[in-house]
This record gives C-alpha cells, structure tokens and sequence, in this order.
C-alpha cells in the first residue's frame, strides 16, 4: 500500500452523494456560524473522518486476521482556526461542540506541559478524551515542542456507542486537523497507524481496522484491511446486482461504551485470543516461529509453511485452506472447557506461573474476569477470518452483475458471523439478538452485528427495491415504541463511501 497524502476536498460534493450534497452544505454553514459565534472569529480549515460500518469480520483484526469495513457518510467534522505557538502552561487546545444532546454542549481546554504533552485521565469517560488522544498523538509524533494553538468546534453524526465507530471517527477527525495545524506531512496510512497509538491512551485496546478504514476509504467500494506482515488495504468494489443490493444500518439503540465495559469485554477478548494463540502455538509445535503472545494470524502464518497445498494456485483459497487445517487442530489441541480457563488452568496449560502469565497477557490493559474462555473464542476468530475470505472472493468473481443466488450466499455469511458472535464470541446482546431476528424476518438475505457489539448497530444485505418496506416493518416492530426524530437517525441504507480528509477553502460559508 503506497503511502498516499490526505484527500483534499473543494466541495461537499466531493464527499457525499447528490442525495445528501444539499442537507451537508446546510450542516457545514451552521458549524461555521457556531465557531464564529463560540470564538468571535471565523475558522480556517475544516477536517473530517467518517464513521465505518464492518460488513463481516468481526473480533478478528486485533488478531492479526484481514477485514471487511466500507466508510459511511455519517461523520465527525471539525472546523479550526490556528493560533501562535503557546507558552508554557497556555491553553493550546481548546474545544467545544455543537450537541447538547450527544457530547454534552461545554467548551473544555486542556493545557500542554513544557513540551506540549498532553494529560489524559482514562478513566473519565468524556468525548474529548478522544480528541485529546488524536492531539496528543499527532504532537508526540511530530516531535512538537511549542505547539500552535488550536481553537476547534466539533459536529458528528456517527451515533455514539452504536458501533459505527464515532470514538474512531472523533480520533482521526482531531488527528488529521493537528496534523494540518502543526504543519505536518504525515501521509493517510501513517495517520491510520498513529489514531490506532493514539486510541489506546483512553484504555481501548483496538486492532486498527476503524481508524485505517476511516482513513482510507473509498467511495464504491469497501476495503480488505490486512495488517500482517504489513498494513495494507486492497479495494473490493461491490458488484452491481440484478436486482441491486443496498445496506441497511439499524441501531439497537443500546449504547456500547467501549471506554467503560473494555475491561471485561473487549479488552478481555484480546487477552483470551492472545492466550489461546499460544496454546496453539504449543500445540502445533511452531511456540518457537512466533515467539510469546503471538495472534493467532502469526500461529497459522507459521503453520501453514509447513502444509502442502494440493493444487490451490489462489491465494485466497490457499488462506481458507490454511485456517481449515488450524480448525481442525483446534478442535484437537485445545480443551472446550464450557464453563472457561480459571486462571490456574491458564498456568497449567501454559506450564506459566502465575506471575508471568499476569505479565504477559493481563497488564497492558485493564481486565476483569474469573474465566477465560479460550476454545470458543479461538474458533469463532478462526471461522470468521475464513468467511472474511469468502466473502471476498464472492465479491472478486461476481463479474460484472451480481446474481440473486450470490447475494443470498453473502447474506449466509454474514447470517454465520451473527451466530459465531452471539453464540461463541458472546458478543451480542438480546436487544441486537431480536433485531437481527427481525431483520431477516421482514426480507434481509443476511443480517448481522456491525462493531465491538454489546450493543450498537446491526449491518443487514437487502435488496435495493425492499428496501422501503424493509425499514417501515423495522418501524412498526423493533422501533415502534421510538420517536420519528430518533427513528429516522437509527435506521438508514448506506453505501461505501468517501474517507478523511480536509476542506481548505471556506470562502463559500463565511
């Protein structure tokens, strides 16, 4: 993946499609009036960074394993002016936003020590912590002594905890203004890299997929992120269909506060994967290829070296070959364990004391959990990457029309990762449960989780000409008790599209 310089935009247009190009230039003229109400000046540039919706694979990029996100246009844009070098102990980033409602509406400021760091207390649970971490990131990346200041307002529409990615959207957002701000040349990818760094000072553990794709993506298309042995993203476009496909994004409506559960959920899932990883690495005797706490995409890459391969040319295929074998070994190496590892039988199985194990997989990140339930988790990563691949390859050879027999084979692969999430990941929630139920009542060929889960959004494969009736029936069941306001901003086909980037000239809304 070539590094390539952060898209610049010279209208809307550019952006959004021509359904939407009207309502954003509405949306862009009030955040100005805001700033200029907020700050008694007008801002200078406006950056942006869309959420991302996970077509399939999930759980799965933190081990190693390539994914399939598409950009949304629902996003986070921030305007700015930028202001002379801070002396030590100024203010040199100062915020506020323009929803009461989502962010609370506050203006915060946060002052930079001698070398422009930036304190960030995770376990406050505020939406500024995200724009801080980009600021911050971005900074310490620069090797920034006397940061510029920095005046921003903030808008979004990337619903908050409703797995669309709206922290990663507000980090790439806040990274790419600093970025522009402080006269850096840091290209797209090391951007992408850097919100994924970044992140983690509030205590989210994540694998990259968001930020990269929030970064990189493409309007038509969606992205295979692979992140090993480098990150690189090859462009799926999605075929035309006869009749076409669209993607209904609905939201369950119950928020998933990755900042406030990661310790056992998210964060305890990484730690699962990575404990299973080395388990397996025993197994199939290549612990000494990978070293300690490898992901599991390092134990098949070693392993598969030791496979032949009867007469598979593809390389995807060789990949689904190569996990089906793990599978199996899986099945064979790893003890289910139902009701989960206690700590102690961690330590056994890894022939680990206590101590190290602690050091080696329980430190880095806050976690909370009596069981760590490791076959489940292994299995459902390793399946997941597999569908991942098949889908793909669904998409590569559709040609130029897209049959309905197709569409419903991507919709079964995405019916199979709702299963794996619910049933061996324990990722969903009864509320994302019945959802998905309805979805594929009322016509989805396909309906899954889209994000961490515990909440948040399904992704549902409809074709386009049901898509009208699909969304009133989702009213009428799921939504029936819900507001038109709060309906019509939970439920919405979307399309791949256009990724980060900034809008210089402003000349048009002041």
């Amino acid at each position: 993946m070539a590094n390539s310089l952060v898209t610049e935009f010279t209208s809307v247009k550019d952006i959004y499609s021509a359904a939407a190009s009207s309502e954003q230039e509405c949306r862009y003229r009030s955040l100005v009036k805001t700033f200029f109400q907020t700050y008694g000046k007008p801002p200078q540039f406006i950056a942006r960074a869309p959420g991302r919706v996970n077509i399939i694979g999930e759980h799965i990029d933190y081990c190693g394993f390539g994914v399939l996100p598409m950009g949304i246009e629902k996003d986070v844009i921030a305007a700015v002016y930028v202001a002379d070098e801070a002396l030590p102990g100024e203010t040199i980033l100062s915020l506020a936003n323009t929803q009461p409602d989502v962010y609370f509406k506050r203006e915060v400021q946060f002052l930079g020590l001698d070398q422009g760091i930036v304190e960030i207390d995770a376990a406050r649970h505020e939406w500024y912590n995200y724009c801080s971490a980009g600021f911050k990131g971005v900074l310490e990346t620069l090797g920034t002594k006397a940061p510029r200041k920095m005046l921003c307002v903030v808008d979004g529409t990337v619903p908050g905890g409703g797995g669309l990615s709206s922290s990663s959207a507000l980090v790439c957002c806040i990274s790419i203004a600093t970025m522009h701000a402080q006269g850096g040349k840091l290209s797209a990818e090391q951007l992408a890299l850097l919100a994924v760094a970044s992140e983690r000072y509030v205590g989210v553990n994540g694998g990259g997929m968001d930020q990269v794709c929030s970064m990189m993506a493409k309007k038509d298309e969606a992205l295979f992120i692979e992140f090993s042995p480098v990150l690189s993203a090859t462009s799926v476009p999605i075929p035309l269909a006869d009749p076409p496909i669209s993607f209904v994004i609905a939201n369950s409506l119950v928020v998933s506060d990755k900042a406030t559960t990661a310790p056992f959920c998210y964060n305890l899932r990484v730690a699962e994967t990575r404990i299973a990883a080395s388990l397996m690495a025993h197994h199939l005797n290549v612990y000494d290829q990978v070293g300690v706490t490898p992901t599991l995409e390092d134990v098949v890459a070693a392993y598969s070296k030791t496979l032949e391969y009867p007469e598979i040319e593809s390389s995807i295929d060789r990949a689904i070959f190569s996990l089906e074998v793990v599978i199996k070994a899986l099945r064979r190496g790893l003890n289910y364990h139902e009701e989960g590892y206690t700590l102690t039988q961690v330590c056994e199985a890894l022939d680990a004391s206590e101590a190290a194990v602690t050091k080696s997989y329980l430190t880095e990140y806050p976690i909370k959990t009596d069981v760590f339930h490791l076959y489940k988790r292994a299995y459902h990563v390793l399946t997941e990457a597999q569908r991942v691949l098949q889908f793909r390859h669904l998409c590569d050879n559709a040609g130029e029309k897209l049959s309905k027999n197709i569409a419903q084979s991507l919709g079964d692969l995405m019916n199979a990762s709702q299963n794996s999430c619910k049933a061996l990941y324990n990722c969903s929630c009864p509320e994302l449960d019945e959802l998905v139920k309805l979805c594929r009542l009322n016509g989805a060929l396909g309906s899954r989780l889209t994000g961490a889960g515990w909440g948040g959004c399904t992704i549902s494969l409809v074709l386009q000409p049901q898509v009208n009736d699909f969304i009133q029936a989702l009213q009428k069941s799921y939504y029936s008790k819900s507001t038109d306001e709060e309906f019509i901003s939970a439920v919405f086909a979307t399309h791949p599209a256009q990724g980060a980037g900034l809008m210089k000239n402003l000349e048009h809304y002041l």
